[in-house]
């Protein structure tokens, strides 16, 4: 069929269609299969999937650790109607080596960035597609617990649009006998080379003095081509000043960016990062640990300090463990105590979802499917699907499969959206 459509035109058919469905495309021929694994392609299709924000082809992605079975659980979750309801369970390819979950660290165009630290450091990073069903595991760091007995690390998870490549940046602190030692050793891992190097700090700094990142409880966001913690200076033996720490993907160095300023002087374990609909946010809860309430900010204007703006303020008489997402109807998802809830913030009416959950193990991110990891990555252990490695199958049924993608597009349902668009 390809033999009638110019190249361009197939090339828009495809970037339009789903990810399951392109997988089994692979099997029509090898020009296809070599189209729909390209890097070029892989991109153009992230990117269709972004601009048109194809209902097929995202997701809202949620993790648990199931009290009942006492397993670390994934899911694609509904969001409309007010429910919250598993649709599809995913199978996650680690499992924490000495605790009951893994830490997310950040996801970023159908990848999501994992590692066991929580509990104790194993050097054990990894990237998984959900929707691909693979992943890779990164190589050990350089920087390690063998080297430096006392090590406290950061991760940050992000993309660089302009060589097209994912990256993954660690910053580590040795523990000195008063406190952490400055400078940091940074490291950045590259999808592209599949391994780590080190970065002179002077190259990185980008002229800042000596800072700190939220330790252990430590969250990142990516957006705009950066990574964004919360980071810290002190200014007295006694007292520190906040502000948003950046890392930029494409230039590789850091920056920092000011908070509200009734945050700048907060204890920084209180505050965190997080994504809110598109907007970079800030919760500020007033306790570190059992706290009962929690104080949004969001940047309305990216990168503009004077949009910083209180949008709500949460007081429970419960636990308040961490605030989650924003839903599709307004209402914000809460960890409260072992409880998922739905609060809505103009009435202060909560709705308990029916999950429970060790505390800290909740995560809900916005998904977007996507090719990315299709070469380089593995099949997750006792998944069924459309493998990569079926490609040199001598038994991969293309012609089943041409068929099939004539009847795709031939149907009516299909030739609407094109139009549509």
């Amino acid at each position: 069929m390809s033999d009638y459509l110019p190249q361009e035109v197939l090339l828009e058919i495809l970037s339009r269609l789903p990810v399951q469905s392109l997988l089994k495309f692979r099997c029509v021929s090898k020009s296809w299969s070599s189209l729909i694994t390209s890097p070029n392609f892989i991109t153009i299709h992230i990117n269709q999937s972004l601009a048109s924000n194809q209902t097929n082809n995202t997701h809202t992605l949620f993790r648990h650790y199931t009290l009942t079975h006492k397993k670390e659980l994934f899911s694609y979750r509904s969001d409309t109607d007010g429910t919250f309801d598993e649709y599809q369970d995913l199978k996650c390819p680690l499992k924490s080596k000495y605790g009951y979950y893994t830490r997310m660290i950040g996801s970023c165009n159908g990848l999501l960035c994992l590692s066991d630290d929580i509990f104790r450091y194993t050097n054990t990073v990894f990237l998984w597609n959900p929707s691909i069903r693979r992943y890779l595991t990164l190589p050990v760091p350089r920087v390690t617990t063998d080297l430096y007995k006392h090590l406290m690390s950061v991760y940050g998870f992000g993309f660089d649009p302009n060589t097209n490549d994912y990256k993954v940046v660690r910053i580590s602190y040795e523990q000195g006998d008063n406190g952490y030692v400055f400078p940091p050793k940074v490291e950045l891992y590259k999808l592209s080379t599949l391994s780590w190097v080190d970065l002179s700090w002077d190259q990185v700094r980008g002229g800042l003095p000596p800072f700190g990142v939220g330790e252990h409880f430590w969250t990142q966001v990516y957006m705009k081509g950066k990574v964004h913690w919360v980071g810290y200076r002190r200014i007295h033996p006694s007292s520190v000043c906040c502000f948003i720490l950046l890392f930029d993907m494409e230039r590789e160095v850091f920056s920092e960016m000011e908070l509200p300023e009734s945050l700048v002087c907060e204890y920084p374990l209180s505050i965190s990062v997080a994504l809110l609909g598109e907007s970079l946010s800030v919760l500020q809860y007033d306790k570190c640990v059992h706290s009962k309430g929690c104080t949004i900010w969001i940047m309305k204007e990216y990168g503009s300090v004077g949009s910083w703006s209180k949008l709500y303020s949460i007081n429970l008489q419960r636990r308040l463990v961490r605030t989650l997402g924003l839903r599709k109807n307004g209402d914000l998802l809460l960890a409260v105590g072992k409880d998922l809830v739905s609060y809505n913030p103009k009435s202060e009416k909560i709705k308990n979802l029916g999950v429970r959950s060790t505390k800290d193990a909740f995560h809900v991110a916005s998904y977007v499917e996507s090719l990315v990891l299709l070469k380089e990555g593995h099949e997750v252990p006792g998944e069924a699907q459309n493998s990569v490695d079926e490609e040199e199958d001598s038994n991969c049924a293309g012609m089943e499969h041409m068929e099939y993608a004539i009847q795709f597009f031939t149907d009516r349902s299909f030739k609407a959206s094109l139009i549509g668009s």
